[in-house]
């Protein structure tokens, strides 16, 4: 589950809990770079797994100030089993 996300000086900020009762495997988050609007640029980002209950804080930059985060998603490839699917996505 998507907890926060934020952008900071050169990246984004995201905040992540797995609030099921099983660990995960690795995933991927999945980011969409904003532009007036506009999408300009996409890139996916593997994760290592979370146990049960685990909260983590992961950082990403990507280059060129003038882009701002336009939206994520977390497991963008739909490998960890999930009861809850919709919990994945955080728009800006």
């Amino acid at each position: 589950e998507v907890q926060d996300a934020e952008e900071i000086d050169d990246g984004v900020k995201v905040t992540l809990k797995n609030i099921g009762n099983a660990a995960t495997g690795e995933f991927n988050i999945y980011f969409e770079l904003d532009k007036d609007g506009n999408t300009v640029g996409e890139f996916n980002k593997k994760v290592s797994g979370f146990a049960a209950g685990e909260e983590k804080v992961i950082e990403t930059s990507f280059s060129g100030t003038e882009y701002g985060l336009g939206y994520l998603k977390v497991d963008s490839y739909n490998t960890v089993f999930e009861s809850d699917e919709e919990n994945n996505e955080f728009g800006f």
